[in-house]
């Protein structure tokens, strides 16, 4: 039996009002939360008073991955060992989602794994494989699979004994990995849905599953855009370290690689050492955030 007082939980879900929280023993309590404690992320770890169902104290965090543009921030996990990209050629692939995401995978301090789905779909998934060994060379582990006939053993490995973040578009198949890894995670999204209060639909947001004893995978909601608004230009540039290894050789230190003389990106460009496509979304990226800072 737990410590009817007080033990550590982990947070699974949060609302507006009130959190899911599981304790070591795998029961799940609905808890209110103390006022002084900054709103809490899924992944937290917590100590909780189970006699009251409430939250008494957040432990220290990890790392947290956020989300942002510039009228609001999203919180989307805490204490994460890694985090994995979903991706897939159908529906139509977005690099722009890809570069983004793995921008503030880096940012944060938080193992990117890029897993391409839809294998079988040869045709169109063989272009996109094609491309994406670009980030092959820039050192990212990327897993090909197809959830439709195999690949979840691959998977399983990869997220043994870790807290795995997943992340993807809708469509490319993050629900059905997430039904393969969790059987049972219909059945509990269920659970919380019906004994929230007020009955509020609870699949809006992340929640965290337990895969095995030490494996905790979070799903989060689809999304179109990585907002990066709260990162700086610096954060910006050294989270790209293709970019930023050459960036810091340029001659003047406020840069723009456009039309500056000796300008090192430019230079790496032309000898084929940057990919063109990295470097328009980082220059793109670097403009926003330039003129978001000068804005008032």
């Amino acid at each position: 039996m737990l410590d009817e007082l007080s033990c550590a939980a982990k947070v699974v879900f949060v609302n507006a009002h009130h959190v899911w929280i599981q304790t070591p023993d795998r029961e799940l309590h609905l808890c209110q939360v103390l006022p002084k404690i900054n709103k809490l992320m899924v992944g937290d770890l917590v100590e909780v008073s189970l006699g009251n169902n409430l939250v008494t104290k957040l432990l220290p965090r990890t790392n947290m991955l956020i989300r942002s543009d510039r009228h609001k921030s999203k919180k989307l996990a805490a204490n994460v060992d890694q985090v994995m990209l979903v991706i897939a050629p159908l529906p139509r692939f977005s690099e722009q989602w890809l570069m983004d995401t793995l921008i503030a995978c880096q940012a944060h301090r938080t193992t990117a794994i890029i897993l391409v789905n839809k294998a079988d779909l040869e045709v169109i998934f063989s272009p996109l494989w094609e491309r994406l060994q670009v980030y092959r060379k820039l050192g990212y582990t990327m897993m090909k699979v197809s959830l439709v006939e195999a690949g979840i053993p691959l998977i399983e490995d990869c997220i043994k004994g870790k807290t795995t973040l997943l992340l993807g578009r809708s469509g490319v198949g993050k629900s059905s990995l997430i039904k393969k890894l969790v059987p049972n995670s219909s059945a509990v999204i269920q659970e919380l849905s019906k004994n929230s209060l007020k009955g509020k639909n609870t699949t809006s947001g992340s929640y965290l599953y337990r895969v095995d004893e030490n494996s905790f995978v979070i799903d989060s909601p689809g999304f179109e855009l990585f907002g990066l608004d709260h990162l700086s230009t610096l954060a910006l540039t050294q989270s790209m370290p293709d970019i930023s290894q050459y960036a810091s050789q340029c001659r003047f230190n406020n840069c723009l690689h456009r039309s500056e003389p000796d300008c090192a990106i430019k230079v790496a460009l032309k000898k084929g050492d940057i990919d063109p496509i990295r470097l328009q979304r980082y220059l793109q990226l670097y403009q926003d955030s330039i003129q978001r800072r000068r804005m008032p």
